[in-house]
């Protein structure tokens, strides 16, 4: 016989999100569709685009609206292991930074931060969850930390690092609407509507593409 208690959802996963692994190593944190949070900001996007066209909203300005509304509510964070921001303002790739082999007085051209310094922000690192490993149950986690240049970092090994880009709507917003990346947008709807990913007995888990 069934259980009362798994028809439950959980409104704090529905609205800040759960952690599932998209491609390769790279975790995104998505919501659930018409929950709480993503009610409000559909109301007040919608709104204001009815402000100007009543009920003859553009087929065009509505899937503006539901990039806008995917990523201020369905993409809530991501844990991903880029090299900061292009020119453009977009997250760019690069190869890890080698820390261990450093032998002068200043890491990546800056002359205010020495190999000490780097190295204590290394050991300064503290670990951020990001999901639960579906195989074995155990909590996922990452290790972060602030170096002395102020830019977020990630440990990917023993003396390597790697600069990453904490997630904003704002960002969420150019990457969805990119035609390179709408697979990505697809997916994060795709899992926004999985019911069972927001009960309150559900786990976190990877999710296949």
């Amino acid at each position: 016989m069934g259980n009362l208690a798994n028809l439950a959802c959980d409104i704090g996963k529905e609205n800040d999100g759960v952690w599932l692994q998209f491609r390769g190593d790279t975790r995104l944190r998505i919501g659930r569709m018409f929950s709480v949070r993503y009610d409000e900001v559909w109301t007040e996007l919608l709104g204001a685009a009815q402000g100007t066209y009543g009920d003859q909203i553009p087929d065009d300005l509505e899937e503006k609206l539901k990039v806008q509304g995917a990523a201020r509510a369905l993409l809530t964070d991501w844990a991903l292991m880029d090299g900061g921001l292009d020119e453009d303002g977009l997250p760019m790739v690069v190869e890890p930074i080698e820390v261990a082999g450093f032998n002068g007085d200043a890491v990546d051209g800056d002359e205010y931060a020495t190999y000490d310094e780097w190295n204590q922000a290394i050991a300064d690192a503290t670990p951020r969850e990001c999901g639960t490993d579906r195989a074995t149950g155990k909590p996922v986690t990452v290790e972060e930390f602030t170096g002395p240049d102020g830019n977020p970092y990630r440990i990917l090994a023993p003396g390597e690092y790697q600069q990453i880009i904490p997630y904003t709507p704002e960002l969420g917003m150019r990457i969805f609407a990119m035609d390179e990346y709408r697979d990505l947008y697809r997916w994060v709807q795709t899992q926004a509507m999985r019911g069972s990913l927001f009960t309150a007995k559900a786990k976190e888990r990877t999710a296949g593409n």
